[in-house]
């Protein structure tokens, strides 16, 4: 098998395209499966005895429409939660059309289910998996609206599906590492206390592709530093499991072996999407050259991404920032139009947003996720967890989000 091989060249309003429901407090039960067909939603308000048997019931049925539909796509299932105070009763499933490759998925945990159906065919070819995670260093002394365990119970979750794949070639971090204020350098206390204690070494044992979050700039000699090699999360060693592996702002590794590339974006100038600009530089102690930085390193990325949308050899792409795609609609529709490329299968995530979720249209044909559910500072939706990607023998990628049970991380 080649070895990855890492480029890091200087190469030539609301988000509303996402599956949100508010209203909904979304699965205690992690529970997904992904089938094709048009979005579709379906309450049953008698239930509450009945929903164990019912969630099944019709998972079962979910399957048995995959098969004659033979596509990919996705049906979310979820139990409703409470409504200002009242109960409600019953569960939403919804569908919708994936466009390329979301697997066939049943996970359902916390409510006494423990059943899960993958495409059978999918599952049995496999040649390789990755993990997606972000938003995730949480601090005791310095956090938002989630619950002080919720990191601990992705890691667990992490570890228990790392160990079920038995493949993982990497984990992608789209950042947000360490909160409030990122790390000094790369003795730093916080490297042990948030990320190695938390992760398991199993998890630590393939390299973790990524890039700077707003957060993560605040206390970083890189908010400052014209040269990555300044920065503290910088790691240009892919076999230093020590540390990220990140050896410049933006950077791209081929994954021959899968027909595949990684692409990790600096974009950190797009955090306030309206009008862009790096808001959380006046956290550091160079605000304007921070903001001149960020702009930079942003044009920097989008150069670099554009060559290998062109250039690289692979069919697949994955890309990924620290922020999804509404954030750039404003100020980079290039980018949009970039992403949206049909020539290869482009795989998408983001963070910056404390949710895992799935975008139904905005870069169609290709794929994005939102993927901050990491359990570092908030909840802004009841999906908190990670993505897996897994690549089949025909060099096609696949993804689904695996969360865990909403009361261990947000405020019911």
């Amino acid at each position: 098998m080649a070895a990855p091989s890492a480029r890091h060249e200087r190469s030539p309003l609301l988000p509303t395209e996402f599956l949100q429901q508010d209203d909904i407090a979304e699965v205690e039960a992690a529970a997904a499966v992904e089938i094709s067909a048009s979005e579709v939603a379906v309450a049953a308000p008698h239930l509450r005895k009945g929903l164990r048997h019912a969630l099944g019931t019709l998972a079962f049925g979910a399957l048995l429409v995959l098969g004659y539909l033979g596509r990919g796509g996705s049906l979310r299932m979820t139990p409703m939660g409470s409504d200002g105070g009242r109960p409600r009763q019953g569960f939403i499933a919804r569908t919708s059309l994936a466009g390329n490759g979301t697997d066939a998925l049943i996970e359902l945990d916390g409510m006494g289910l423990t059943g899960k159906a993958h495409d059978d065919k999918n599952r049995r070819n496999r040649k390789a998996s990755f993990i997606v995670l972000g938003d995730w260093g949480f601090d005791y002394n310095d956090h938002g609206n989630v619950k002080p365990e919720c990191q601990k119970a992705v890691a667990r979750k992490m570890l228990e599906k790392f160990e079920e794949l038995g493949d993982v070639k990497f984990i992608i971090n789209v950042g947000d590492s360490f909160y409030p204020n990122g790390v000094r350098s790369k003795s730093d206390h916080q490297w042990e206390r948030k990320w190695r204690a938390v992760y398991a070494k199993k998890l630590r044992s393939v390299p973790w592709y990524s890039v700077y979050g707003n957060h993560d700039y605040h206390n970083d000699g890189c908010a400052c530093a014209s040269h990555h090699g300044h920065c503290a999360q910088h790691n240009a060693d892919i076999h230093n499991h020590r540390y990220f592996f990140m050896p410049n702002f933006s950077y791209s590794v081929n994954h021959p072996e899968l027909d595949l590339e990684v692409v990790g974006l600096e974009l950190n100038h797009y955090q306030d999407w309206i009008s862009p600009d790096l808001a959380d530089c006046e956290y550091t102690r160079c605000p304007m050259h921070c903001r001149k930085n960020a702009h930079r390193r942003a044009l920097e990325a989008f150069e670099l991404f554009h060559h290998r949308r062109h250039h690289s050899p692979a069919k697949n792409l994955v890309v990924f920032s620290h922020y999804p795609t509404f954030h750039f609609k404003k100020g980079a529709p290039h980018f949009l139009e970039g992403l949206k490329d049909h020539s290869k299968r482009i795989t998408y995530f983001g963070g910056h947003h404390h949710d895992v979720r799935k975008s139904t249209d905005t870069i169609h044909p290709n794929v994005e996720w939102v993927v901050g559910g990491g359990g570092g500072w908030g909840c802004d939706g009841s999906m908190q967890g990670f993505v897996v990607g897994e690549i089949n023998d025909q060099n096609e990628v696949h993804t689904h989000s695996v969360v865990v049970p909403e009361h261990h991380c947000c405020k019911m």
